[in-house]
């Protein structure tokens, strides 16, 4: 069996999606995600934690994106996960990881 790269994420959107045409003509939308996991601690209280998840969408899945997505819309995100890197103007790399 050959490797696997797929991530799924349930969560809402954190801001509108922003939108932007590349030279190609196509459409990237990009926003993020807040995922938040509750849970009782050893204590019994009910503790909330927030991941958020960076999304980049391409194409006809952009379009649709910028029509239909809002902040606080509960989203399913499916997609591949990539990391991407670069550095600064202060010479420091730094990482973002994002779901295509």
């Amino acid at each position: 069996m050959s490797s696997l790269n797929q991530c799924s994420f349930v969560g809402r959107m954190g801001r509108d999606p922003e939108v932007r045409k590349i030279p190609s003509g196509s459409k990237v939308a990009e926003f993020g995600i807040a995922c938040t996991e509750k849970f009782k601690d050893a204590n019994g209280q009910t503790q909330e934690v927030t991941e958020w998840v960076s999304v980049v969408a391409w194409k006809k899945l952009a379009e649709i994106i910028e029509r239909i997505g809002k902040k606080g819309q509960l989203v399913l995100v499916v997609g591949k996960m990539k990391t991407k890197s670069w550095e600064d103007p202060n010479g420091i790399k730094k990482y973002k990881t994002e779901i295509i």
